[in-house]
């Protein structure tokens, strides 16, 4: 057999050494988990608000300027509109963020995407994160049970009443109560003449209507009166 050389022997022990490296770091790299993202529902109408739950990211910490930044939860672009923000904590770097959905969405199949940047401003591995989510239409309205009923009062009509034997002013206000109109009021050209020894007082009242007593007119027609001295 022929001896190997020293340099033949060199090699081979650095490739013996070199190849469980190698795969140790395909291993650890392989189960370095990817950032992952769930909704709940998975389906809401336009101004309702879900629940986004996401593990995997990068730590993010407000005082920790060397941290990850927040997560930027959008729907359906990787650079529209940031809905929510969030901030990854705990071993498996997780959160739980309310998302608004917009409401001027259109209903369809789309995708709730969340992003994260390093502190050196590179997406941090594993991200973006996407979930699929549907906007759903708006239910119709539902119709009333009983239609609104507009009532509309009867028309008002003027009833002459009987003012006969009544004086001007009772006469009058009998009438608008009854709503008719007070038109022209005739008086006697005289007053009947007093005997000086007559304990008879004259009284000046009604004796007749224009229309009479019961009469069925439109509201406010006017009623003519005439008085007479008794």
């Amino acid at each position: 057999m022929r001896k190997l050389s020293k340099r033949a022997v060199l090699l081979m022990s650095l490739g013996l050494i070199a190849v469980p490296m190698a795969a140790a770091a395909v291993t650890a790299y392989a189960c370095t988990a990817v950032a992952t993202l769930t909704d709940s529902p998975g389906a809401a109408v336009a101004g309702s608000t879900v629940t986004v739950n996401g593990a995997f990211f990068g730590t993010h910490s407000a005082t920790d300027s060397t941290s990850a930044g927040p997560v930027l939860i959008r729907l359906g672009s990787l650079t529209g509109p940031v809905l929510a923000t969030a901030s990854p904590s705990g071993t498996d770097r997780s959160f739980s963020v309310q998302v608004t959905i917009p409401a001027d969405a259109v209903a369809g199949d789309t995708f709730l995407a969340a992003t994260q940047q390093t502190a050196s401003g590179t997406p941090v591995f594993g991200t973006p994160a996407r979930q699929a989510f549907t906007v759903t239409a708006a239910p119709a309205p539902t119709p009333p049970l009983f239609a609104p009923v507009t009532l509309t009062p009867p028309p008002v009509s003027c009833v002459v009443p009987n003012v006969a034997g009544k004086s001007a002013s009772v006469a009058e206000g009998m009438l608008v109560a009854s709503h008719c109109g007070v038109g022209t009021i005739a008086h006697p050209k005289s007053k009947p003449h007093t005997k000086k020894k007559s304990k008879h007082h004259y009284k000046l009242v009604v004796a007749s209507t224009g229309l009479g007593a019961g009469t069925t007119a439109a509201n406010g027609t006017k009623v003519n009166l005439k008085l007479h001295w008794i």
